[in-house]
């Protein structure tokens, strides 16, 4: 199978950028390995590395300054930093939202940091600069599991260049400036101290960055990373990479499981929503650290897709399947037919929750096909349409208008849906004999307009009738669905409708006669009871085997990120318990991550409600935002998206009269 790119084996990473614990000579540069950090000193040298610097003034209390040219300074870059237009440096634009970092800046782990003292001295008079760096404490007060490490020894050079491997960790940055150095047969003699010493304090944390800001060479190393848990099974994965690898079969048996369960969706529709997928994007950020450490998950702002087809396109979402840069050639390739290798994805089998072909999908999923599905409709409708027609799209104004809710249950709420459920649905589609079956039987009952909306949202009634136990499925023996039943379980059709009477309403769902209740459930109970559905996997509770899934979950994390740290944000934390496991506070979360955030001990809900909070000196995550701009929804048309806004009292009074609807069909998964 020929690929656009190729894995990258740790074996040939070490070759570049990591080096064994001693000192080695690279063209007369030095690299030193000083416990868990990696140091490569140089002489002066043009700057290759960066096309940026970021300038760090020492002040007692480590507060980023600027400086003038004469007074000393810490400057530190890597290729990412950037410049203002009179070359002084720009910090990264989130980092005032985070509290943990008043008093630092930050360095990325296995990403070469440049550090440099910028001031007038004059290199002939003997002056000599001394580096001492050493790691001090987590950013939480929680061990992050990695080895102690002591003071690293003392490098010199004007420039020095720097590999942080310990994320979640604070470092001090001592430089001592000599007047001069006297070595005799290359021992230290005597030292004359300028009295000039500055001190920095930095946090070593991943940067999750907007995935069209990746260079060429983090995403090819991205992509390679992100394919070995599709192409690597889980035993040759944690025999070659370690106990934090998981393949993708199993991660998305885990949440096709606990997903499509009979007695609820314990992942979606509740609560837990946020902080389930939160805990499952770590897990899977993680297994792919365990190929590439320098690897963390950019995140897909799709808003800037939306935000285009609205100004550009006369709000015509079908363009997004061809505007997306995800479905670039530097991507994933075309929407319809992929390219390799996630072209030859394969879903697995599953014993424990499967589909009537025992592939890990829903089990009211009807889908044989082994691939990866995606349509471009549901039941021969137009899904981009529909979309803008019925639910709503992920657009900017969905994102916004979450950012008024006060009360934390109905922000899950609303999250779960137009935020990040139309996404979903846009992508993942429905097919199978829909179009035409519901047609024949709801004409006499129903508008064709109303027609189209019970067929778009076809597999959320079908898997409520499936949890109320109306439809039942036969185990076949071959992938030819021809020979496969979906059977109808008793024949009270009239009671089949009605389970979905509510989101009729919700839907705004009205029949053609009124005056025939019996007539028009009866038909509604019968259609959906016996129709195959064939549903996208973006669409349903295998998500997961679509590589989409994990550039999308960090763009609704940023968003609830954002609105936590923002003037407005949660009036009302309460969470109430919940009968379905998974999505009450003290639950705790499905994908294990306890060696990636807290103490070792198994993570609940609240726990990383907590260390998520970007407020709290305690956050907990190994990761922060590079951004949170939404310059393209504009900040007129949405000033929810400023910082400092706060909601009127018309709109606070709307948001205390909300009610959160409870019906279970109020979902946007199928």
């Amino acid at each position: 199978m020929s690929m656009e790119y190729q894995p990258i084996e740790p074996e040939e990473e070490l070759k570049t950028s990591w080096v064994p614990q001693s000192s080695k000579k690279v063209g007369g540069a030095a690299i030193l390995l000083l416990g868990s950090v990696i140091l490569l000193t140089t002489g002066k040298q043009e700057n290759n590395i960066a096309d940026t610097i970021l300038s760090i003034k020492n002040n007692e209390n480590f507060v980023t300054t600027t400086t003038t040219s004469t007074e000393p300074f810490i400057g530190m870059w890597n290729e990412y930093t950037e410049l203002d237009s009179e070359g002084k440096p720009i910090d990264l634009e989130s980092l005032s939202y985070y509290s943990f970092l008043s008093d630092s800046n930050i360095v990325e782990p296995y990403r070469l940091t440049t550090l440099k003292v910028f001031g007038d001295f004059n290199d002939n008079d003997g002056v000599k600069f001394a580096w001492d760096i050493k790691r001090e404490a987590t950013v939480s007060s929680t061990s992050k599991g990695k080895p102690e490490e002591s003071e690293t020894s003392r490098v010199w050079g004007r420039e020095i260049e720097r590999m942080f491997i310990s994320s979640g960790y604070h470092y001090e940055i001592k430089l001592t400036v000599y007047n001069s150095i006297q070595l005799k047969d290359e021992t230290l003699v005597s030292l004359i101290d300028s009295g000039i010493q500055m001190k920095q304090k930095v946090t070593c944390m991943y940067v999750r960055r907007e995935l069209r800001a990746l260079n060429h060479k983090d995403r090819s190393e991205l992509l390679s990373a992100m394919w070995i848990p599709y192409s690597t099974s889980l035993k040759d994965g944690v025999s070659k990479y370690g106990s934090k690898y998981m393949d993708i079969e199993s991660i998305n048996s885990m949440h096709n499981y606990w997903a499509a369960d009979f007695e609820c969706d314990h992942l979606h529709d509740g609560n837990g929503f946020a902080t389930q997928h939160l805990a499952l994007t770590i897990r899977y950020e993680a297994a792919i650290q365990s190929i590439n450490p320098k690897i963390v998950m950019p995140y897909w702002e799709y808003t800037i897709e939306s935000a285009d087809i609205i100004t550009n396109h006369n709000g015509n979402f079908n363009k997004f399947y061809e505007l997306s840069v995800v479905f670039s050639s530097d991507w994933f390739g075309s929407f319809d037919t992929q390219q390799e290798p996630w072209s030859s994805i394969q879903i697995g089998k599953s014993t424990e929750r499967h589909n009537s072909f025992g592939l890990a999908r829903a089990p009211w999923n009807f889908a044989h096909e082994g691939k990866v599905l995606r349509y471009r409709e549901r039941c021969g409708f137009n899904t981009a349409k529909l979309l803008t027609d019925l639910e709503g799209p992920s657009t900017c104004s969905s994102f916004a208008s979450i950012l008024d809710i006060g009360n934390f249950e109905n922000f899950q709420d609303e999250l779960m849906h137009a935020p990040h459920g139309s996404i979903h649905i846009l992508l993942g589609g429905m097919g199978g004999g829909c179009d035409h079956t519901y047609k024949e039987q709801l004409s006499s009952y129903f508008s064709d307009g109303n027609i189209a909306k019970i067929a778009q949202i076809a597999a959320i009634y079908v898997k409520g009738l499936w949890r109320a136990g109306y439809i039942d499925y036969t185990e076949c023996t071959t992938d030819s669905e021809d020979v496969c039943e979906q059977a109808c379980v008793g024949s009270d059709f009239i009671a089949m409708g009605r389970e979905i009477e509510y989101s009729l309403n919700l839907w705004s769902i009205e029949p053609l006669h009124k005056d025939d209740p019996d007539g028009y459930f009866a038909a509604l109970g019968k259609v959906l009871c016996s129709t195959k559905l064939s549903i996208g996997d973006m669409y349903s509770s295998s998500a997961t085997i679509d590589p989409l899934f994990w550039v999308m979950h960090t763009t609704t994390d940023r968003l609830m990120t954002y609105k936590r740290a923002k003037k407005y944000t949660f009036t009302d934390m309460s969470w109430p318990d919940s009968t379905c496991v998974g999505h009450s506070s003290g639950d705790g979360v499905i994908f294990d991550i306890s060696e990636q955030v807290g103490d070792g001990s198994l993570l609940t809900n609240y726990d990383l409600l907590l260390a998520s909070d970007p407020k709290s000196s305690e956050y907990g995550m190994e990761y922060i935002y590079d951004s949170f701009d939404y310059t393209h929804c504009g900040y007129d048309a949405y000033p929810q998206f400023n910082r400092d806004y706060y909601p009127t009292d018309e709109v606070l009074a709307a948001q205390a009269g909300y009610i959160r609807p409870t019906d279970g069909y109020h979902s946007m998964m199928g």
